[in-house]
């Protein structure tokens, strides 16, 4: 009935009288609030709500890089009511990511006074007719340039327009949005023609692979992308490409049913701080895989070799046949989780089901902390540890919970 995102943290709304469900969230690190209320007529019905963060990510400040507002010709918010969603579900660092024009949300979380929750970063969707579109992360908005500083990729062909992008002085991540996206062609995987069995494109004029991120999770979960696009991930990992994913919203219209933050891309940044967090930070920890992909559940992994750990990544060496991969899964209380899964080379080991007994008796939120044994090609593996939930009901309506950790080579 109504769906509002209060930055002061009070919000009225006008209702019927009769019971109604309210729910109060601040997105996937918090507890909820979720009761039915009684309204009369001619009153108003007061609710005091104290959320609790339960989810611990420390040095961790988690961003969705593919954003639009009114800026955008295919969506109607403004740049405020964004940030004041992106705010109430907890997203700390927000890429505005319109078609053709480059901006920046700082502005606005100035004005409303929310430094303290949240980073703007400018950037851009290259967004291409013919082969694709493509985050780029960050960009300084220049007002003596066409919408702030766009490429022109009329009439030309990737490589040349990837060339440059790498060439801008701010040094942006290059993120390949929504590799596979039929009937229109407007995914770069899709246009090049590439085959995840080859490594090789039908289209190789079109074709270029120095990109730093693939948006793996597009407003979706790993088991909707397993045989699309975490495939083609797997497929440069398992030639040794290092390429990292990311996952993002693509948020349009939010109240058209297309929230901030599922998924979000959370980084290894050294603070808890938005306030202390650069552009170059982010586009670094992106082009790094210094991260971990969250839809509801905060996974963490390293591979430990005595006194040696890596995490996302990160590369581990003289392991031996065997590595010990620990794993911890954090979920708030009312997310549902099912499975933990483990990659390794891109093959599936046996799930572990994730059940009362799997979870820390001192601390319900955390549903899985343990090692994993895992085996080692002569040459070395990748492993990806990813955690499967159930819907995210009310919060993220329709869409499921999950967790996404690319943990270390070794």
């Amino acid at each position: 009935m109504h769906a509002v995102f209060p930055v002061d943290g009070v919000a009225t709304v006008r209702a019927r009288p009769g019971m109604y469900r309210v729910v109060v969230s601040r997105g996937v690190e918090y507890e909820r609030f979720d009761q039915v209320v009684t309204v009369t007529a001619g009153q108003t019905t007061e609710q005091a709500v104290s959320l609790a963060r339960s989810v611990a990510t420390p040095n961790v400040l988690c961003g969705d890089f593919h954003i639009h507002t009114h800026r955008s010709p295919d969506s109607d918010d403004t740049a405020r009511f964004k940030v004041e969603s992106s705010l109430g579900d907890g997203v700390e660092v927000l890429a505005r990511s319109e078609h053709e024009y480059v901006a920046d949300f700082q502005p606005v979380i100035d004005e409303l006074g929310a430094q303290r929750w949240a980073r703007g970063i400018a950037s851009l969707e290259l967004t291409t007719f013919q082969w694709g579109h493509f985050g780029v992360v960050p960009l300084t908005p220049d007002p003596a340039r066409p919408n702030g500083g766009i490429f022109e990729w009329a009439n030309r062909m990737a490589p040349a327009v990837f060339a440059e992008v790498r060439a801008r002085p701010e040094n942006p991540a290059f993120i390949v949005n929504h590799p596979r996206s039929p009937p229109t062609s407007f995914g770069y995987f899709d246009a090049a023609g590439y085959n995840r069995a080859t490594g090789t494109a039908t289209n190789p004029g079109m074709w270029d692979d120095r990109f730093d991120a693939i948006e793996v999770f597009n407003d979706s979960d790993f088991t909707a992308n397993e045989a699309s696009t975490v495939a083609d991930w797997f497929s440069f990992l398992n030639r040794g490409r290092r390429v990292f994913a990311v996952g993002s919203s693509d948020s349009h219209k939010v109240l058209e049913g297309a929230p901030v933050g599922y998924p979000r891309t959370c980084m290894y940044l050294g603070t808890d701080d938005p306030r202390m967090v650069t552009p170059a930070a982010v586009a670094r920890a992106v082009r790094e895989g210094r991260s971990t992909i969250s839809g509801g559940v905060f996974v963490e992994a390293q591979a430990v070799n005595g006194m040696a750990t890596a995490g996302p990544g990160q590369e581990l060496t003289g392991v031996g046949p065997m590595a010990r991969v620990q794993v911890t899964a954090q979920a708030p209380r009312w997310v549902r989780v099912r499975q933990l899964r483990v990659f390794v080379d891109g093959v599936a080991m046996a799930p572990i089901a994730l059940g009362e007994a799997q979870r820390d008796p001192m601390n319900p939120v955390v549903r899985f902390r343990g090692d994993v044994m895992v085996p080692v090609a002569m040459n070395g593996s990748h492993v990806v540890v990813v955690v499967d939930g159930e819907e995210l009901d009310t919060v993220f309506p329709g869409r499921r919970a999950f967790g996404v950790v690319p943990a270390p080579t070794p």
